[in-house]
């Protein structure tokens, strides 16, 4: 059909295999991790500490992280991720995100499960 594949850096980590496997940590006190285990081309392996938080926003549950960087403090940090809760329970969780793709909504769902 001659359509063309999109490219999309996902949580400006690269490519969806960088961040598939990868762990994510987020206790009780809103400073959590993820970490990239990855070491594809195009992929940084490693360790990122982030704030999260999750709150309401109209009808839904939106859950939001900052990624921190050497001393800065999270306040300082103007940019973040947002992403709705489709669905969550203790062994998954489901999020989503929106982006604009040639002036209409592109919807990105991001899968996690307990181990």
């Amino acid at each position: 059909d001659g359509s063309v594949p999109l490219k999309i850096s996902l949580l400006d980590e690269g490519a969806e295999n960088c961040l598939k496997g990868s762990t994510w940590v987020l206790p009780n006190n809103g400073y959590g991790s993820y970490t990239i285990a990855s070491g594809k081309t195009g992929c940084t392996a490693g360790e990122r500490k982030i704030v999260w938080s999750y709150r309401q926003e109209n009808d839904r549950t939106v859950f939001q992280y900052k990624r921190l960087v050497d001393d800065v403090k999270a306040k300082n940090i103007e940019e973040g991720y947002r992403f709705k809760i489709m669905s969550g329970s203790s062994s998954h969780l489901t999020l989503q995100s929106e982006v604009n793709f040639e002036g209409r909504p592109f919807y990105i769902t991001y899968y996690f499960i307990r181990k």
